[in-house]
């Protein structure tokens, strides 16, 4: 299993690097989609080649050079580094490798955070789904180090609250879905959520009433 996991992974790449060198948006798009599809549902014995995978593909996300590139091919390259990463943290956290996800959460949420202050919106709905990813890996973990007052408050009061007023159906769904893994989880104390309640309560609430696409709602109720 691990000789052909790593065939279809270094096939997948290969299309990924391609799709990047000729501009092409759905070849880029399938491939990065390919790549987190087979690492999520990578099976166990592949589990140690995974660590060194997630480096390797994150070393090239932080060299992405954006020279020559036209913005809509570069923000979508982007976007599908942040599908790519999000497929390892899900991997790792069905695996119980919550040490290696506090070993690299610091790395990559430097570089989520800076993703997220571009409010492109494939960028920035990816980047949220990713920052998601890791609220669920840390949910059940007693003392978890990777959120602390100070990125959760960015994130709360800067990245979700431009989310949800960012006018994109995507964009808000992903900032919603964020925002309810954060409150149904453990990482933030009671009384944090509680000072910060009645800010998104309306937000959601104006939302529910005013935003004319119907798609937001389900995510917003829940």
């Amino acid at each position: 299993l691990t000789g052909y996991f790593d065939r279809f992974v270094a096939l997948a790449r290969r299309f990924f690097a391609i799709g990047q060198n000729n501009g092409a948006h759905e070849l880029i798009s399938h491939s990065g989609q390919a790549i987190s599809q087979l690492i999520i549902f990578s099976p166990y014995e592949t589990k140690d080649k995974l660590p060194g995978l997630y480096q390797e593909i994150m070393n090239d996300f932080e060299n992405l050079t954006q020279f020559g590139l036209e913005n809509s091919i570069s923000f979508l390259i982007q976007a599908e580094y942040c599908t790519i990463i999000t497929g390892f943290v899900l991997r790792f956290s069905n695996g119980k490798q919550y040490p290696f996800i506090e070993q690299i959460a610091p790395r990559t949420l430097t570089k989520l955070f800076q993703l997220l202050r571009n409010k492109d919106f494939k960028i920035y709905e990816e980047a949220l789904m990713t920052v998601s990813s890791f609220i669920k890996a840390t949910n059940d973990v007693t003392e978890q180090k990777i959120f602390g007052p100070e990125n959760m408050d960015t994130i709360l009061h800067q990245f979700i609250y431009d989310g949800l007023t960012s006018g994109s159906p995507q964009v808000i769904i992903a900032a919603s879905f964020l925002l309810g893994q954060i409150y149904s989880s453990r990482i933030a104390p009671a009384d944090y959520l509680y000072r910060n309640f009645e800010r998104f309560y309306t937000l959601l609430g104006q939302l529910l009433l005013n935003f004319d696409n119907r798609a937001v709602h389900p995510t917003l109720l829940r």
